[in-house]
């Protein structure tokens, strides 16, 4: 077009109030809805995102997820080329260990299953090595560092960094929860992995976790970020209440749908996110659960599935799980609290042998939820599990649609 001597875009006045961008949510419980974004909007994000963890020209940030997702854009992209740091880009899911390989980051931005996915290879690796009673002594030995905040030593770790490429300094997850503890053993390997908090609506990110250590607090979803108000609405006697924030990054709007952007942004500016937490005195995130995804036991008490799918994935045994209530159908003896489950292969294997029969990978999964039901309250137990082989069906930042009926089943 400049070849030809169109400069309508060259020579446009841009105003930093003008819409930038419109996104799509992810969709997981529902219709996806068009975010406005404008340019200010993603910008001072942007500008945010790096204060807390401070990208420099010298870095390699890794990028895996698809551009038109808002954390993608805004966290990955906007803010490491505000920072004059290099982005490579990964050339697609089953490619991300050898692209890692090849282009040895600095900084990875990624969502919880990929961290888990590493996680998990690691530690599978680590018990192959060691004995079971060495393997033991490991985990106690890990679990005291992440206590103390203190690293493992270099023997123990060096073979750990190579899998990230060997200068791997920041892990970040965002899109979605993830066990604290996890990031815990990244930082005792020498990362600063930590967790952030976002929505689509928010630019998206409204919380991030200091990158020093002493300052993690990585069982929270993350610190309110710098210019960002955050208040409990209706807050129960637990401090417990619907999430909210104010600030230059919440979004102009939904496109062309005035009533759903009233009903998520009100007069004064505040954005109401859905989300059910607390804040802690230091002004930390601390997220319980989503309300759209309460399941009202029989008792009239709300149970949140984050809660009993965070139990579920400490088991090395699960892979993937939704909890979700309700009945299975309704000549069901089932009802009330259930959970489908995709079982890890590897962890069958070695617990029932390479020739184990779906019988026994059921009664296995079903005796360890056992246990986690004897430390619940009778309102909070897991009736039902449904083991299941096939993926769940997610969005492209690889969260489970929660309210897809096929992700219930078999």
């Amino acid at each position: 077009m400049l070849w030809n001597g169109d400069r309508r875009y060259v020579d446009a006045q841009v105003v930093n109030t003008d819409l930038a961008a419109i996104i799509f949510t992810s969709g997981t419980t529902g219709v996806s809805k068009g975010v406005m974004l404008s340019h200010r909007n993603l910008m001072l994000d942007a500008i945010l995102v790096q204060s807390m963890f401070e990208a420099h020209p010298k870095d390699i940030c890794f990028s895996v997820l698809p551009m038109h997702h808002c954390y993608e854009c805004t966290a990955t992209f906007l803010t490491c080329v505000y920072s004059g740091a290099t982005v490579a880009f990964s050339r697609g899911l089953k490619y991300i260990r050898k692209d890692i390989l090849e282009v040895k980051p600095t900084i990875l931005l990624a969502v919880p299953a990929i961290i888990e996915n590493f996680h998990n290879k690691i530690r599978r690796s680590v018990a192959d090595k060691l004995s079971e009673k060495q393997m033991r002594a490991f985990e106690i030995i890990d679990r005291e560092a992440s206590r103390f905040k203190v690293k493992l030593p270099k023997k123990v770790t060096r073979d750990i960094e190579a899998v990230f490429g060997g200068r791997l300094h920041t892990l970040i997850s965002g899109g979605a929860p993830i066990d604290g503890a996890i990031l815990d053993s990244f930082c005792n390997i020498g990362f600063n992995a930590i967790q952030g908090y976002g929505l689509s609506e928010c630019s998206p990110i409204v919380a991030l976790n200091p990158a020093k250590r002493k300052y993690m607090k990585n069982a929270s979803a993350g610190h309110v970020m710098p210019f960002t108000e955050c208040k409990i609405l209706d807050a129960d006697s637990n401090g417990i209440g619907e999430i909210c924030f104010r600030g230059p990054q919440v979004m102009m709007g939904y496109y062309k749908d005035p009533e759903n952007t009233a009903a998520v942004l009100d007069e004064e500016g505040w954005f109401h996110t859905g989300d059910v937490g607390y804040l802690d005195r230091d002004n930390y995130v601390f997220i319980t659960g989503r309300k759209k995804n309460v399941i009202i036991a029989s008792n009239g008490k709300n149970v949140f599935p984050e809660e009993l799918e965070s139990y579920l994935l400490g088991l090395p045994l699960v892979d993937e799980c939704m909890v979700w209530g309700g009945e299975l159908d309704p000549n069901s003896p089932w009802n009330g609290i259930h959970a489908t489950v995709r079982l890890n292969k590897e962890a069958l294997e070695k617990a029932l042998g390479p020739e184990y029969t779906p019988e026994q990978a059921e009664a296995l999964i079903e005796a360890q939820v056992d246990k986690i039901n004897d430390d619940l309250p009778r309102f909070k137990k897991i009736a039902h599990v449904i083991v299941r082989e096939r993926e769940f069906d997610k969005t492209t930042s690889m969260k489970i649609r929660r309210f897809v009926e096929d992700n219930k089943r078999a």
